[in-house]
């Protein structure tokens, strides 16, 4: 700060131990002038017995550049291993060298830059960091199992992280995605887990837990029980998104277990509506649950609510999308097409009319089955000769 002081400072030694720390503390806080701090120091102090970590925080920088420069990082890297290091900067020019190969598209590399973190600094605090993130890489590569195996190594070897009950769930989720029955079994155990010990994601633990169940014959009532549990939870209770995903599953199970039964179709669509009654509901979301509630009234034999559902979906407003979300055209399209075929059954010339209309509108949303609609709409004017 008192930069303007530094020529009253008596000793060049000590001058320059102050610039150093200047341009490391600019580094570190990512402030403006942070590169040129580096340079001068490194111009005027190439011989100072702290010169690799200059090397090392311009390693940083080129790693947090966008797009990453990750040559430059790696040249930094080198410069600084060229040096005497001490153990603390060794542990921080191995901790990036990690960073570095996570960034690259070979994926071996940096699993076998994790290894050789965790091998040489097993218990430096950034050990839960990496391990994490080693998992993760496998967990992205669809290496399941890998991915498990990892996770679990982090739960069991740093069970006081932070990271400790993440690398729990996650196993699960990467137990699940094995696609084996022992994967789902296995899955529902580390899950269980969680939920008996209190931990803050033990309502996703059940959530997942009774998502498990639902793909299981005849366990809708478990997976009810389960999502009651956190749909009822206290202190922290669960979160909005939560609540939507948990309503959508319970619905779900109702009108499995409901088939002719009026009550429990009826109590799939209050919880249906339910689920869309939420505030700030995604899209989704809210399409997901009119598509399921308009099933739900076909069920009952009720067509006009079946139908007035699925028009609901197709033909309302498309809200701006909120930062990080996707178009949704899953529930959409299958609304559509639900929709064409209920007007088409119904076989009288408005009708027809409806149908063609509503594939027209499919075909003018820019999305995967656009076409086909196209194509469907096609059929019913031929079919019925509604030309013009």
């Amino acid at each position: 700060a008192q930069l303007a002081l530094l020529p009253e400072v008596s000793g060049d030694a000590l001058r320059a131990d102050l610039l150093l720390e200047r341009a490391l503390l600019l580094t570190a806080t990512g402030a403006e002038g942070a590169k040129g701090a580096l340079e001068e120091f490194l111009a005027s102090h190439a011989d100072h017995p702290r010169v690799a970590e200059v090397y090392l925080a311009q390693a940083s920088l080129h790693l947090l550049a966008w797009p990453p420069r990750s040559k430059s990082a790696r040249d930094a890297l080198a410069a600084a291993r060229e040096l005497p290091l001490d153990d603390e900067i060794r542990e921080d020019a191995d901790y990036l060298a990690f960073w570095i190969e996570e960034g690259s598209p070979d994926t071996e590399a940096a699993v076998e830059a994790a290894e050789r973190f965790l091998t040489e600094w097993e218990r430096s605090p950034r050990a839960p960091e990496i391990l994490m993130r080693k998992a993760e890489v496998h967990f992205r590569n669809g290496d399941y199992v890998d991915a498990q195996r990892e996770f679990l190594r982090l739960h069991s070897e740093y069970p006081t992280s932070s990271l400790a009950d993440k690398a729990l769930f996650f196993a699960g989720r990467a137990a699940i995605l094995t696609n084996t029955e022992s994967g789902a079994q296995t899955a529902l155990e580390l899950w269980q887990r969680l939920a008996a010990d209190n931990s803050p994601l033990a309502l996703h633990a059940r959530r997942h837990q009774a998502q498990i169940r639902l793909r299981q014959a005849n366990k809708e009532r478990d997976a009810i029980s389960l999502l009651d549990s956190v749909l009822t939870a206290k202190q922290p209770g669960p979160s909005d998104e939560l609540r939507v995903s948990c309503l959508l599953l319970k619905g779900e199970a109702l009108f499995r277990l409901g088939g002719s039964d009026e009550e429990l179709l009826r109590e799939a669509i209050e919880t249906f509506r339910e689920a869309r009654s939420i505030e700030g509901v995604s899209i989704a979301a809210s399409n997901e649950a009119l598509f399921r509630e308009g099933k739900a009234h076909e069920s009952l034999g009720d067509q006009t609510a079946a139908l007035d559902c699925f028009h609901t979906v197709v033909t309302s407003p498309r809200r701006p999308l909120k930062n990080g979300e996707s178009p949704e055209f899953r529930w959409f399209y299958r609304a559509g097409f639900e929709c064409i075929s209920l007007l088409q059954a119904k076989g009288t010339p408005e009708s027809i009319d409806a149908a063609i209309a509503i594939a027209d509108t499919l075909t003018r949303t820019a999305g995967p089955r656009a076409e086909e609609a196209r194509k469907n709409g096609q059929r019913l004017r031929l079919e019925n000769f509604r030309w013009k």
